[in-house]
């Protein structure tokens, strides 16, 4: 009798969650409109319709946005695709061992959707060389995935697709581990994981206080060497932390971790401004997060330097920081890779006119101190004495604007573009003065091989 209990038991569960909505709807429970928007609409049903997808997709949004306690209803979704099932409710979360959660989109590197066009290793030196040739010091960190640090529990991962987001981290890893300026942590999380450490939450994307740890140790004494002894940072006051993951799957999901607190008095003498940090949610959680005096490492360590996320750098609302920089902190995850590839080109823009170094030199003439343009395309090509080296570089030409037009507003100079004729890495961008054209140059590539069409106002 008590096994055909048990084994009714989820049929009276699943009964419950189809009857309880009726109920409620009956007593007068309603689903107000969901995040300050008008609730989908139930499509038209015809014979052209009903054999499009998007159909039921749009029928199936409409009735969970008006199923009354929806929030009850996705929990008990998840919990019956996991707990009957097996299997995960949402796309972007893959089910792990003992409870553990991964984020599907660390794979994304490695599909058509998100191959970076050109190698994210070479974009990762060349932001970092362009910081140091700008007279600025570089702290460039790439955060490893989850999937590739902590593989112990998971599982239903296609074993090529995993070796290759590997391989490419590493690849990453070992030139910020060549150019000065650039750092990884990887080794560090590494060594605590086979030590039985684990370096990262269960149910979030993000680090432990561990992981925290290292990285937050590593970015202070980037920035001046003794400081993180002098910040004595430690993990300390354990307590429960909802899980970003646990949103996909409709329910919460609880570690415990311990909050990244600043134990001593470090030395705080830095100028306004002289320190900028730009990341992600990564750098946020291991420096913007409070500890257990309710401070951040940022609030103890660095009070008032300027933080930027990758959207505010990529839109310009960071040009002022970034210029006005000394020290420029830069950490980016290892799933926005080829994210990196297509926007380190505002950083590099911008901090152009600052680099030092002698000009290209057009084909079978000087230094390029002047580029006139005609007013179709033209195509240029590029030459420099030194051919070819074994690290990325700039290639800058300056232009020299003549406007046609007498009521031209000089603070706004013409565009000027340029195109090259293969996809590269932090690619092409004129200065933000439309002063020069800034060329990257892989390692091992000829200069005198770079071809590109320039397009602009006539002048």
């Amino acid at each position: 009798m008590a096994r055909r209990v048990r084994t009714l038991l989820p049929v009276i569960w699943l009964m419950a969650l189809l009857v309880a909505p009726a109920v409620a709807y009956l007593a007068g429970e309603r689903q107000p409109n969901l995040e300050n928007r008008a609730k989908t609409p139930f499509p038209d049903l015809n014979r052209g319709t009903l054999r499009q997808e998007h159909t039921f997709q749009q029928i199936d949004a409409a009735l969970r946005e008006r199923l009354p306690l929806r929030r009850y209803a996705i929990d008990a979704e998840g919990r019956i695709a996991i707990n009957l099932f097996g299997d995960s409710p949402s796309a972007d979360v893959l089910l792990g061992e003992d409870g553990w959660l991964y984020y599907r989109p660390e794979l994304r590197i490695c599909t058509d959707e998100g191959r970076p066009k050109a190698p994210p290793e070479d974009a990762a030196a060349l932001l970092t060389r362009t910081i140091t040739a700008s007279g600025r010091t570089p702290v460039v960190i790439v955060a490893g995935s989850k999937m590739v640090t902590h593989q112990e529990h998971l599982s239903g991962v296609d074993a090529s697709q995993l070796a290759c987001v590997s391989a490419a981290e590493s690849r990453v890893h070992e030139r910020l581990d060549d150019v000065p300026g650039g750092y990884t942590i990887q080794d560090q999380l590494d060594a605590l994981e086979a030590d039985g450490k684990p370096t990262f939450l269960r149910s979030d994307t993000h680090w432990n206080f561990l992981g925290r740890e290292a990285f937050a140790r590593t970015v202070l004494d980037a920035v001046r060497p003794g400081l993180a002894s002098e910040a004595r940072l430690r993990g300390i006051d354990e307590r429960e932390r909802s899980g970003d993951l646990g949103v996909f799957i409709g329910q919460t999901r609880v570690d415990r971790d311990r909050q990244l607190t600043v134990t001593g008095s470090p030395e705080t003498d830095f100028a306004p401004g002289e320190v900028l940090f730009v990341g992600d949610s990564q750098l946020d959680a291991a420096l913007r997060t409070p500890g257990a005096d309710g401070a951040t490492v940022l609030d103890r360590v660095f009070p008032g330097q300027p933080v930027c996320n990758w959207t505010q750098m990529y839109q310009d609302g960071c040009a002022g920081p970034l210029l006005a920089a000394q020290t420029v902190v830069i950490e980016s995850v290892a799933r926005n890779l080829d994210l990196l590839v297509d926007t380190c080109w505002r950083p590099v823009s911008l901090l152009a006119s600052t680099v030092q170094g002698d000009p290209a030199r057009w084909a079978g003439g000087g230094p390029a101190t002047r580029l006139e343009l005609s007013p179709t395309a033209a195509p240029a090509h590029v030459e420099a004495d030194d051919d070819r080296t074994d690290v990325p570089r700039l290639v800058r030409i300056p232009i020299d604007t003549l406007p046609t037009d007498p009521n031209a507003d000089p603070a706004k100079p013409p565009l000027i573009t340029a195109i090259p004729p293969q996809e590269r890495p932090c690619a092409l961008a004129a200065v933000a003065d439309q002063s020069a054209l800034v060329i990257p140059v892989m390692a091992g590539e000829r200069v005198s091989d770079v071809e590109l069409d320039v397009a602009g106002p006539a002048g």
